[in-house]
């Protein structure tokens, strides 16, 4: 799968509502470029965590994802004026997958110009143009 993510918080807060998500804290985040595991996601990306024992809770707070989705039974643990927007759900996985499968965007395949280059859809090549392995164009 090579493609990136991006979405604005409405955008994730309308997607939520509409799969009866009611999200937790106060999220800075006006948009969201990419998808990680808890433990190795960034500001600006989102994760899920489905475990609800201890180390969950650990990885959870200490995640540095913009957006968690999370165990309903995790909710009463939490902050509701954190930092991080909590997308509490009865299966996280799931609704994670979910936003994956509608907001992911596929980039284009320009032949055999090299292992797996990564060209944004917006991206303008010339004529003739190779484009080296594992290059990535139009996207930061």
């Amino acid at each position: 799968m090579i493609g990136y993510f991006n979405i604005t918080k409405k955008q994730l807060l309308t997607f939520a509502r509409n799969r009866g998500i009611k999200p937790l804290g106060n999220c800075k985040v006006d948009k969201f470029n990419g998808v990680s595991p808890i433990n190795e996601a960034k500001k600006n990306e989102i994760a899920f965590c489905r475990f609800e024992d201890e180390n969950a809770k650990k990885w959870i707070l200490e995640s540095n994802a913009s957006a968690i989705f999370i165990l309903n039974s995790l909710e009463k643990n939490l902050k509701k004026n954190s930092k991080v927007l909590y997308l509490p759900c009865k299966i996280p996985r799931l609704d994670f997958s979910s936003l994956l499968k509608k907001f992911w965007i596929e980039t284009k395949s320009i032949g055999n110009t090299g292992k797996n280059p990564e060209i944004s859809p917006n991206a303008k090549l010339g004529n003739n143009v190779k484009v080296g392995p594992f290059s990535k164009i139009g996207r930061a």
